[in-house]
Formats: structure tokens, C-alpha cells, sequence
């Protein structure tokens, strides 16, 4: 499987391949239900009791890596909702790396997170610019607004929702999105996390998943009870104030 990357790596370099993680049936399915290049919602995630926690993050970031990266044709177009799901996938990839964060241990991680972070800033503004511009439209609407300052407040927010749109897409269509997405799918598949030297990294990774969750909601839950006792030491007035 490497060096298949290798090769995709090599093509992305002399052309500007991208990465699909779409199959010719999805495709076809995809023509015949007319959803061609629309928003991609979330799919269910099944893991199989029994299922290692090694394979369980690399389902869980292939999931989320195929939404990021189906998002783009409709997201080209300027279609918002795109630009909204293509951040849930985002966020879902990363609160994941979080997530099995003991099992991610290696440079290529910090790399892959860096980058994530760095797309996810890029696609911010059109989707607040596109929820703002909402708001304000509702709220004129409702107070049946015709008033020089609503329109010109609408017209400035329109042009930097333009703006911020084109800052998304100049993003998904350079050559550094196209290495993000082969990076992580190689990284999700072959990367050094996924064959650690260290035995207690290598066992904590065998470890059946419902095991390492059950775990992890434990040490969360009992730092949010931590956290919480602080509540009682809180005062209201001075909160509020």
C-alpha cells in the first residue's frame, strides 16, 4: 500500500489529481437518486464489538476525512451548506484524534493536526459571514425593514460573504488541500501510529474499543465532576455583574 501512495504522491505533483475516496458505484448511486455534487451530511459510524481500537480510529478517520472531502464539488459551486459540512467533518476528524490521542504518538500526527487547523480557518469566515448575513436578512424581514441602514448593512455583508466564499474555495482547490487529504489517507492507513515499536502503545491499540471507550468516558466524566465542584465556590452576583 505504500507504494501505491508513492505513486499518488507522484501524480499529484505533475497534475492536479485529487483525492475522491468515491467509488464508481457511489457515483452511479449518486446520478440515479440526482444528489450529483451536493452537501455529504455525516454517515453512521458501526463498529463492531471486538473491533480493536487501532481499526476503530482508522474507520472513524476515514469517515470523516470521505466527508471533508466530498464536500468540495458542491462547495465549488458556493453552495453554504457545503462549506458547513465540510467543517462538521472537520471537527469530527479532529475531536477523533483527540480522542485516541494515546494511540497517535508520532510526528506525523502533530502534522496532520496542524494542517487540519489550518483548513478549518480558511473555511470559517464564509460559514459566520453566511449565518450573520442570514440574521440580519430574518431580522429586517421581521421588522419589515426598508431603512437605508438595514440595506446597506445587508449590501457590506453580502460582498464579505463573496469574499469569504472565494477564501474557501481558493483553499479546497490548492495544491496543500490536495497534499492534506493524500497525507491523511495515508496516514489513516500506513502511518507510523498504526505500527508502533512500543509494546504498551502497541497493546493500548489492540485493545477492543467498547474496553478503550468505556475507559475514556470514565476519565472524562470524572474531570467534568472535578471541574464541577469549582460551580460552588462561584459567586453569582460577581458572575452576572
Amino acid at each position: 500500500m505504500a507504494d501505491l501512495f508513492d505513486v499518488a504522491r507522484e501524480l499529484t505533483r505533475a497534475v492536479p489529481a485529487q483525492l475522491t475516496l468515491e467509488s464508481k458505484s457511489d457515483r452511479g448511486y449518486k446520478l440515479i437518486d440526482g444528489a450529483q455534487d451536493g452537501p455529504v451530511k455525516s454517515a453512521p459510524i458501526d463498529l463492531a464489538p471486538g473491533t480493536s481500537s487501532r481499526d476503530a480510529f482508522t474507520i472513524v478517520g476515514r469517515a470523516c476525512l470521505k466527508q471533508v472531502v466530498r464536500n468540495k464539488p458542491a462547495l465549488l459551486k458556493g453552495n453554504a451548506e457545503a462549506v458547513h459540512q465540510m467543517r462538521v467533518g472537520l471537527r469530527r476528524l479532529r475531536a477523533a484524534m483527540s480522542l485516541f490521542a494515546d494511540l497517535l504518538r508520532d510526528r506525523q500526527a502533530a502534522t496532520i493536526k496542524a494542517e487540519l487547523k489550518w483548513l478549518a480557518a480558511e473555511l470559517a469566515p464564509a460559514r459566520d459571514l453566511d449565518v450573520l448575513t442570514k440574521r440580519v436578512a430574518a431580522a429586517a424581514n421581521r421588522q419589515h425593514a426598508r431603512r437605508r441602514d438595514f440595506l446597506s448593512l445587508s449590501r457590506e455583508l453580502g460582498e464579505k460573504r463573496e469574499a469569504a466564499l472565494a477564501r474557501a474555495q481558493e483553499a479546497v482547490t490548492s495544491r496543500r488541500l490536495r497534499a492534506l487529504t493524500l497525507e491523511t489517507a495515508a496516514w489513516l492507513e500506513i502511518g507510523q501510529w498504526s505500527n508502533p515499536q512500543d509494546d504498551l502503545l502497541r497493546d493500548r491499540g489492540n485493545m477492543p474499543i467498547e474496553i478503550s471507550a468505556a475507559e475514556e468516558l470514565t476519565r472524562r466524566w470524572h474531570k467534568v465532576r472535578k471541574t464541577g465542584r469549582i460551580l460552588a465556590q462561584l459567586d453569582g452576583e460577581k458572575a452576572t455583574g
